[in-house]
């Protein structure tokens, strides 16, 4: 009760001493940028935690002993505990009566579903963080800034996986497509899965990073002990076709580029659209599966009020142009494509395209 009244007596003295004014308005400076500041804050929790393997484990184990997963994985302790007692006094972490952390209804299904975003926070803070850099002239992407690639790849094999992963295996199933390449294929994420579901496909996958092919060989070669997959990973340059000697362009139903065409639009449109050409004149016979984010003016994502905001921020500070849906059909059209079909998911602004 003491420390109630003296609280009282506190607050009536700076009451005095700031006066009603002032209150208020610092009142209200404070909440207008709790929201920025605490996102902030909480991101880089996020992105920390799920470098360092806290939230893989919390989807196994509902509760986390962080003294245990300290010693057992090498973390710093303190350090760990001073980032969980922040969580739970933002009410993002909670604690039982023994003493162990685990996550809020809402924060739980974030690092089981929506994880992919924190990895492209990760991937881009190279670019993010150095900002006035940018601005100033001080530092050039590309020479003095790059993306991290392993968070690249992570990142979209861990968000392509909710949409246009099921729309392009549809794809493949409906037109009873038996064997697919796969350009810029990074580890595999996608031809794995597409192996998995579909054993009779055989898959292969090119990307010009050895160590996300070794990466994507180590794992199916952990999963074929227990699966029947056909799939064949190789170090290529996807402009060097004439390296293709490998595979047998008469024997692929399908070439599919899962957001790869885009990174090289900052060399001009006619880059990609002779790529494709050569591509369309070498696998005479295929179908081409094309998905690309397509470009929104800013009032368009001022209307959408989602993650593309984020999503073409980064692509514009690291870059990598971005095209209209327009923009692609005409690139396609004069590379010599038919579009057969176009399927557009407008809330990602995601399109993926049949070409023939």
């Amino acid at each position: 009760m003491k420390k109630y009244i003296k609280s009282i007596k506190d607050f009536f003295s700076i009451f005095r001493i700031l006066g009603l004014g002032k209150i208020i308005f610092l009142n209200k400076a404070h909440n207008l940028s709790l929201k920025y500041i605490r996102a902030y804050f909480v991101a880089e929790c996020f992105k920390s935690f799920f470098e360092i393997g806290f939230f893989d484990a919390l989807k196994t184990k509902k509760y986390i002993k962080i003294e245990e997963f300290s010693l057992v994985n090498g973390i710093d302790y303190n350090y760990l505990k001073v980032i969980c007692d922040y969580l739970y006094a933002v009410k993002i972490m909670n604690k039982n009566k023994d003493g162990l952390y685990y996550l809020s209804r809402n924060e739980d299904f974030i690092i089981k579903y929506a994880q992919g975003p924190f990895y492209f926070i990760n991937a881009y803070s190279p670019a993010l963080e150095n900002m006035s850099a940018l601005l100033n002239k001080t530092k050039t992407y590309g020479k003095d800034i790059s993306r991290n690639e392993f968070y690249v790849s992570k990142a979209s094999a861990e968000t392509e996986q909710w949409v246009p992963y099921p729309i392009v295996t549809n794809l493949v199933k409906r037109f009873r497509f038996k064997s697919v390449l796969d350009l810029g294929c990074g580890s595999g994420e996608f031809i794995i899965k597409l192996s998995l579901d579909n054993p009779s496909v055989i898959c292969h996958g090119i990307d010009i990073s050895a160590v996300s092919i070794k990466s994507g060989i180590n794992k199916i070669e952990s999963l074929s002990e227990n699966a029947q997959i056909k799939i064949n990973l190789s170090v290529l340059d996807i402009f060097r076709i004439k390296d293709f000697d490998k595979i047998k362009a008469a024997e692929i139903d399908a070439v599919i580029s899962m957001f790869v065409l885009h990174e090289f639009l900052e060399y001009g449109n006619e880059k990609i659209t002779r790529l494709l050409d050569d591509l369309r004149k070498t696998f005479k016979n295929s179908y081409f599966i094309i998905c690309e984010l397509c470009r929104n003016s800013p009032d368009e994502l001022r209307k959408k009020q989602n993650l593309i905001s984020e999503h073409h921020l980064f692509h514009a500070l690291s870059n990598q142009k971005l095209l209209s849906r327009d923009e692609w059909r005409t690139i396609f059209a004069t590379a010599g494509f038919k579009i057969i079909e176009e399927i557009y998911f407008e809330p990602a602004s995601q399109s993926c395209f049949l070409l023939k």
